[in-house]
């Protein structure tokens, strides 16, 4: 007998794909790394799951996890949970994070922090935009939408007066 390796591996595909769909993230991580199949299906099984995310460095390492394979990590997020206490999102990476939202289409489920006017302003305007484009009406491109505003900043304020003309 000839002791070559396979080519494919050793379980039923089926079978092999409920591998990283039961690991944890670490173990989904790791096996990424092993062949192109779990790089392919490990980003699906680690974004499918609920996703939490409380730093500017998790944000970061989050947005360059999620385009690693262009767009198309996009489809797989399903709940998503950014909450970030102060302004420390930059401008740059709350954009960033607003265009990957508008593009996550099984996106259902969104809880988000805002503590600076103008993010909360793009986010009502990201929600409309997916709402006309899916066609639910303001709020029903979501199951859940929670926004939690903390105390915002005036770097945009609403509420300033016009300046008078003279």
């Amino acid at each position: 007998m000839s002791s070559m390796p396979r080519a494919h591996p050793a379980l039923p595909q089926d079978v092999f794909l409920e591998v990283p769909a039961i690991a944890e993230r670490p173990e989904v991580g790791m096996m990424m790394s092993t062949c192109c199949f779990l790089y392919s299906e490990g980003s699906k099984a680690i974004l499918r799951r609920p996703i939490t995310i409380f730093s500017y460095e998790d944000l970061s390492r989050f947005l360059v996890f999620l385009f690693a394979e262009g767009p198309r990590r996009l489809n797989f997020v399903r709940w998503l949970q950014v909450n970030m206490d102060s302004e420390e999102a930059a401008d740059d990476l709350h954009r960033r994070l607003l265009v990957a939202i508008q593009d996550m289409s099984q996106l259902r489920l969104l809880s988000i922090g805002v503590v600076a006017e103008t993010h909360l302003l793009d986010l009502v305007a990201l929600v409309n935009d997916r709402a006309e484009k899916d066609g639910n009406g303001m709020f029903g491109a979501f199951r859940s939408l929670a926004l939690h505003v903390g105390i915002l900043s005036p770097e945009a304020s609403w509420h300033s007066p016009p300046q008078s003309q003279k």
